[in-house]
């Protein structure tokens, strides 16, 4: 049996009073953090959609209370990985995500495009 594994980080390092405030949500959803402000999964979320939003709220928070050192964006960068080589057990994704929008790519999609640009589709 193999083992999947989705370690992410996100960036940037949000202040810690937000971290705090936001706390057992982030837990639940499978975040750790440092002290200051660095924010990893070691093995992913169950809800990756849930989390996007999450920090979307703080990221907007984070801007109307703090605007002059908010940052205007945040990502995350995940990594999937397998612990037997198989096909299709690798890859990953990123999120790039404002107080208003949220853009994922994952290399899956990249694959896809590149294939449908050379075949013409």
């Amino acid at each position: 049996m193999a083992n999947n594994y989705m370690p992410a980080t996100v960036y940037p390092y949000f202040p810690q009073a937000l971290i705090t405030a936001n706390s057992e949500e982030l837990s639940e959803l499978g975040v750790s953090w440092e002290s200051d402000g660095y924010m990893y999964l070691e093995d992913g979320s169950e809800d990756w959609d849930r989390l996007v939003a999450l920090i979307q709220a703080m990221l907007l928070e984070w801007n109307l209370t703090d605007p002059d050192n908010a940052s205007k964006y945040a990502y995350i960068k995940a990594a999937f990985y397998c612990d037997k080589m198989r096909q299709d057990e690798f890859g990953g994704f990123a999120a790039f995500i404002t107080p208003a929008d949220t853009i994922y790519h994952s290399t899956d999609t990249f694959i896809m495009e590149q294939i449908e640009k050379l075949e013409g589709r």
